[in-house]
């Protein structure tokens, strides 16, 4: 067998470019394509009313708003599931019991 593996922790200085590898690669071909086409349907317009709505919806709970505007910023500020979690309390008082937030 031509090839030996070799595990990346025996590499030295590898310990750390392995522990902190994104979840998704880059995007080639047909993929690549696909995310643009998303990318490019995506509305800032869209994204402001439904925070404002979010934001409004929750009142009376600090659910603070993105850090910037765009699709990175609006995942990111509900990626924990906290404004999620009053949100959907706000719709549907009880529904979730124990937030962790």
């Amino acid at each position: 067998f031509p090839f030996r593996v070799v595990s990346p922790k025996l590499l030295p200085g590898r310990e750390r470019s392995c522990s902190i590898m994104a979840n998704k690669g880059p995007s080639y071909g047909l993929s690549r394509e696909v995310q643009q086409k998303l990318d490019q349907m995506y509305e800032l317009d869209l994204e402001t009313v439904l925070v404002q709505w979010i934001i409004a919806q929750c009142s009376g709970t600090d659910v603070g708003q993105p850090e910037g505007q765009g699709k990175a910023a609006f995942q990111k500020w509900l990626k924990d599931g906290t404004v999620l979690c009053h949100l959907i309390n706000s719709l549907a008082p009880g529904s979730v019991k124990k937030p962790a937030f």
